[in-house]
């Protein structure tokens, strides 16, 4: 089997980190995004991978290569334009050939058995299944699911495909990892740009596919903005933070941040709460609460600056991002 990571997203959430980093190269924890992704196919047994691109992806082709380092090979499939969620997996169709394959999201964190769903998958019969789980706050489009473990109908899709769910339906949401079998694109319409709900799964139900349901409540993590990213972060971070090199600590005040090697700090300096992306240059003395300081920033010796988004000569409170 064969897997998909989806990176071809513009980030314009993520504000002005997406100027300098494609949103899947941002890193949580000192790792890219993207690399857990990788992981979580890996985990099927997968070590032959896609990934699209679009957005600054020489950030992208920086953290992954050609995938050695992770155990796998990894190609990429660059669009211009962005061809969806669905175009851009009918776009590699070859690269699947006549084989199941499993598909990714590169912006969120799961914590998944990959294998398990796969398996799964294989013992359902179904044309593809989605992994799904709770959202009791209903934030996200809805997933119905029958007693059989079958998805009834997707929340949005156009008029007539809605099917009514059963009285054993439940409310859900996709979790970003699905596992297709090639029919799938015997479905998907006869343009480059289209939606993988909208333009594929809705002719699937409507037609009488059978789509599988895996269901999921372990950890998932939505890092689609830049104040998720920091609020993601410092919840998940060790008190201590997680500082790449530790002579970083020599000479300065560092508590539960992020800091990675490619930093330089001037000495006497004081972070916490923060995330500093590779590349910024701290002058001496500069205090640091709750930020988040961009690829390459420079900040002047003695700045003090608090919950924002720090570039080189700009700070954007993070009050106004998303």
């Amino acid at each position: 089997m064969r897997g998909m990571i989806l990176a071809a997203g513009l980030g314009t959430r993520m504000g002005p980190i997406s100027r300098y980093l494609a949103k899947p190269a941002v890193p949580y924890l000192g790792v890219p995004m993207i690399e857990h992704s990788v992981q979580v196919l890996r985990s099927a047994g997968i070590d032959e991978i896609v990934v699209n691109t679009h957005h600054l992806p020489h950030t992208v082709e920086a953290v992954l290569g050609d995938g050695s380092r992770l155990d796998v090979a990894i190609t990429y499939s660059h669009e211009d334009p962005v061809l969806g969620t669905g175009g851009g997996i009918g776009r590699v169709a070859d690269f699947f050939g006549d084989e199941t394959f499993m598909v990714i999201n590169s912006d969120v964190l799961i914590d998944v058995d990959a294998m398990e769903v796969a398996e799964a998958h294989r013992q359902s019969g179904a044309a593809a299944t989605l992994l799904l789980r709770p959202d009791p706050e209903r934030r996200y489009a809805g997933v119905e699911v029958d007693r059989d473990g079958m998805v009834r109908r997707i929340e949005g899709l156009p008029e007539g495909v809605d099917s009514p769910a059963d009285a054993g339906a439940e409310h859900l949401m996709f979790a970003g990892l699905h596992v297709i079998e090639p029919r799938w694109f015997d479905y998907a319409p006869d343009q480059e740009i289209y939606d993988s709900i909208r333009d594929v799964y809705a002719p699937m139900l409507a037609a009488g596919e059978r789509i599988g349901a895996h269901f999921y409540d372990g950890s998932w993590i939505d890092i689609g903005s830049a104040r998720r990213l920091l609020a993601a972060s410092l919840d998940r971070m060790p008190a201590e933070g997680i500082v790449a090199d530790p002579a970083a600590s020599a000479g300065n005040d560092l508590r539960h941040s992020v800091v990675p090697a490619a930093v330089t700090l001037g000495g006497g300096c004081s972070i916490e709460d923060s995330i500093l992306l590779g590349g910024a240059r701290l002058g001496e003395g500069c205090s640091l609460r709750g930020c988040i300081v961009c690829p390459g920033a420079e900040i002047d010796a003695g700045a003090a600056i608090r919950d924002a988004l720090v570039e080189t000569g700009l700070e954007t409170p993070l009050s106004e991002l998303q």
